[in-house]
């Protein structure tokens, strides 16, 4: 990652942002602690920032608990099938479209980033690409006797946070390649 800044206000986790591969790109690290007897989770939000030609968005949730105050999947309006052998347990939903035809370019991605069990979401939007995805999980017996989201020491290693990064180009290269419209040439 080139041009990298690293920002932190005086209460949450620091941002960092930078360009990878040609791509601007934002890594959010954020705390949930919202769901009622569960251990919570250190969630990293990976945002590539970069146009793509669509008309809506589209956010894919998997193992939904109506707490995920992070993701814009509830106030979507839509709900899609999700098409056979994507993950289980996942949710689609859209900003309003009942259908997208460009689903179908998504299936090799979806497949590969949530045979990872710590996947939580992939929303695309015309704005770009975010990938959710479980850096960690609060110290168990702190949060049972405590409550308290204590997270220890998380690192995550280089090689997973490349990873990260390259399928939300691979993402975007997909449907930023097959939906140009092609233009018109004058002879």
């Amino acid at each position: 990652m080139t041009q990298c800044r690293l920002e932190q206000d005086d209460v949450n986790f620091p941002i960092l942002t930078g360009i990878y591969q040609g791509y601007q790109f934002k890594v959010e690290p954020l705390v949930d602690h919202a769901a009622y007897r569960k251990i919570p989770s250190l969630w990293l939000m990976v945002t590539l920032s970069g146009e793509l030609p669509l008309k809506g968005a589209f956010d894919l949730l998997v193992r939904p608990q109506n707490v995920e105050f992070f993701s814009p999947f509830w106030d979507m309006p839509a709900s899609l099938p999700v098409p056979e052998g994507w993950p289980a347990h996942a949710l689609i939903r859209t900003s309003g479209a009942a259908e997208i035809p460009w689903v179908s370019l998504l299936e090799p991605h979806v497949r590969t980033i949530f045979a990872d069990p710590r996947a939580k979401e992939l929303l695309v939007t015309p704005r770009g690409v975010r990938i959710v995805y479980q850096a960690g999980q609060a110290d168990r017996g702190q949060y049972l006797v405590l409550r308290s989201a204590v997270f220890g020491r998380v690192s995550l290693e280089p090689r997973l946070f490349r990873r990260l990064l390259d399928w939300a180009i691979s993402v975007h290269a997909a449907l930023d390649q097959d939906l140009q419209v092609p233009q018109a040439s004058c002879l």
